[in-house]
């Protein structure tokens, strides 16, 4: 699904509410719409000081079934998905601050951009973690996941300020989709 005005409406009214000290309740739908339009500013920006990346898609709620599966099997819902040329990145949006739920999100996230886009598909969990808990989940998910490079990324609450940022530096220097 690719969002509506009505919905990247309500996805920036809750990144402003992010970056403040004390953002309030949030729901994890408008919070899925924020991690979506923070995404989709950030490869906006890309695109426009480089016109040839222009070869991305970004989806919200995408539902997936395993290959093989008939209509009656269960699937799995990724919260946002982007396609960029041929690399698939999955962001996953938890307001969870167990580190336990937000490690099992982490496991999961991977596994399922995974089977979506192959070894090299990179996924994120956007979490409500205080960064000294998101750096031990990050250190404990790499050691379990076993990649020599970092596909899976924790980002907790100092990623809130500003989201948008911190999407464009990962894609333009992990992925360097620049």
């Amino acid at each position: 699904v690719i969002l509506n005005e009505d919905q990247e409406r309500q996805g920036n009214e809750v990144l402003g509410r992010m970056a403040s000290t004390s953002p309030g309740y949030i729901d994890s739908t408008h919070f899925e719409y924020a991690a979506y339009v923070a995404l989709k500013d950030a490869l906006t920006g890309i695109e426009s000081r480089n016109a040839t990346r222009n070869n991305y898609n970004l989806f919200n709620k995408v539902h997936v079934r395993r290959t093989g599966a008939g209509p009656r099997d269960a699937h799995f819902e990724l919260d946002v998905v982007a396609i960029l040329g041929y690399q698939i990145v999955v962001v996953s949006c938890s307001l969870e601050t167990c580190s336990d739920s937000i490690k099992k999100k982490g496991m999961e996230v991977i596994l399922r951009a995974r089977q979506l886009g192959g070894d090299e598909a990179q996924a994120i969990v956007l979490c409500q973690a205080h960064p000294n808990v998101e750096r031990r989940i990050q250190k404990e998910l790499h050691d379990e996941v076993g990649s020599a490079g970092a596909p899976l990324r924790v980002w907790g609450t100092n990623k809130w300020i500003n989201p948008s940022e911190h999407f464009y530096n990962y894609l333009r220097d992990d992925l360097h989709w620049k």
